[in-house]
């Protein structure tokens, strides 16, 4: 079995609230460390996974952002942008729709996100 890859999802399984148990984190670890290979997937972004796995002597990259997103805790080996202008005009859709929503993106080898909430749109409607 140690020959296999094993992908485990976080989100609403292994993950409750964005804590892993304690027990849980100890039998990961021991199967790392005896050679198992071992990652994880998730919809959310880098952030959430390297507070929910900090504790887990990963050796493999982690897959974040519905698969967007190939990284470790501290280097993006894979990101699949969308280009500008396709960006541009989801972003005025969900502006124009009042749409809640999440801007994730890559800087300096660090990904970062802006949320755009009902705070924005009612700030903007003020002015």
């Amino acid at each position: 079995m140690k020959n296999k890859l094993f992908i485990l999802d976080i989100d609403g399984t292994i993950c409750k609230d964005g804590i892993l148990s304690n027990s849980f984190l100890n039998e990961l670890n021991e199967l790392v460390s005896n050679g198992y290979n071992i990652t994880f997937d998730t919809s959310r972004a880098p952030n959430f996974v390297n507070k929910s796995l900090n504790n887990i002597n990963l050796k493999l990259p982690f897959i974040s952002i519905t698969g967007a997103l190939l990284s470790t805790k501290h280097h993006i080996y894979n990101f699949i942008p969308i280009n500008k202008d396709l960006k541009d005009q989801l972003i005025d859709v969900l502006c124009n729709n009042k749409i809640v929503f999440m801007c994730i993106f890559i800087e300096n080898n660090k990904c970062r996100y802006c949320t755009i909430n009902e705070n924005y749109f009612t700030k903007k409607n003020a002015k």
